[in-house]
């Protein structure tokens, strides 16, 4: 199962590094993608510049719309089977992606 990680970003840059290191440490089949909706603090220029070739893709705002319209941008670029919102300022914990996914992969959920 290929498992799609959305992250909507905005003035982020004092952890998106982390975030996205978490994610990509999870060792399960990902889609990565990251939405900077048009953040002033640094945060677009660390993503262009370390995880350009880290993560599928990287979609950048021209103005600051909101996390719902990160998420839909996002939305038309989904390739995996299941979708988890990430946000970037670790609030929730990668690592708890394996016990999410679990109770889907098993059939006896379709959401989580």
């Amino acid at each position: 199962m290929k498992l799609t990680v959305i992250i909507p970003a905005y003035n982020e840059c004092q952890s998106i590094e982390k975030i996205v290191n978490k994610v990509i440490q999870t060792n399960l089949d990902l889609q990565i993608i990251i939405v900077d909706d048009c953040s002033t603090d640094g945060t677009r220029e660390i993503l262009i510049k370390k995880f350009k070739n880290l993560v599928d893709e990287i979609i950048l705002h021209d103005k600051n719309l909101g996390k719902g319209a990160a998420i839909k941008s996002a939305q038309k670029k989904i390739e995996g089977d299941c979708v988890i919102i990430q946000d970037g300022d670790l609030e929730y914990d990668p690592s708890d992606y394996h016990n999410l996914i679990k109770p889907i992969i098993s059939g006896n959920f379709q959401v989580v």
